[in-house]
């Protein structure tokens, strides 16, 4: 188990995540699908679309941009 300053970073940062979703509109999941044993099903990824890159481009430097 991690030390309780590395358990107090994963927190933090996903307060961060969480806020910076709400600040840019981002909708949460309604349901994450499951599979057979109940593990979350792995996303479909389309590696020939930059929209995702170009998204998170845009994030970081919205919020780390001079």
């Amino acid at each position: 188990m991690s030390p309780p300053s590395g358990c107090a970073e994963i927190v933090m940062a996903c307060a961060v995540l969480h806020n910076m979703c709400i600040n840019n509109a981002i909708p949460a999941p309604d349901q994450i699908p499951l599979d057979d044993e109940g593990l979350p099903e792995p996303a479909e990824v389309d590696v020939t679309d930059s929209k995702g890159a170009s998204l998170r481009r845009q994030l970081i430097d919205k919020r780390f941009g001079q």
